[in-house]
């Protein structure tokens, strides 16, 4: 399984973040899961409004827009070999930042798996 982690795609036994993340430390992620029916992810758009309103409330910075990640999507799934069933997810943390900081104010990272 390649999973994207800011348009690199790894191996899943590659991927990794800071344990000074502010998702680690303070668990201030957000995630939404997808369905892929048909070669069409079920209520995409409903997905990242959910998305990109729980980034806006944590007040993440510099946040992809919806074009790009559903072209980060498409190329995780294509990656994946997925193009008529199977499931995703996308998650958005900090990245790492002054492990002093309560949270941190650094720019979002982007994961999809």
């Amino acid at each position: 399984l390649l999973v994207n982690i800011n348009g690199k795609l790894v191996h899943r036994d590659e991927a990794g973040i800071s344990p000074f993340d502010s998702s680690v430390q303070n668990g201030d992620a957000v995630w939404e899961g997808l369905r892929l029916y048909n070669g069409r992810i079920f209520k995409l758009q409903e997905h990242l409004d959910r998305l990109r309103k729980s980034a806006e409330l944590l007040q993440y910075q510099d946040y992809p827009s919806d074009d790009e990640l559903i072209a980060q999507l498409k190329r995780t799934l294509a990656a994946n070999d997925m193009s008529t069933t199977g499931q995703a997810s996308f998650s958005t943390l900090r990245q790492s930042g002054d492990p002093s900081q309560t949270f941190s104010t650094s720019t979002s990272t982007a994961v999809i798996n």
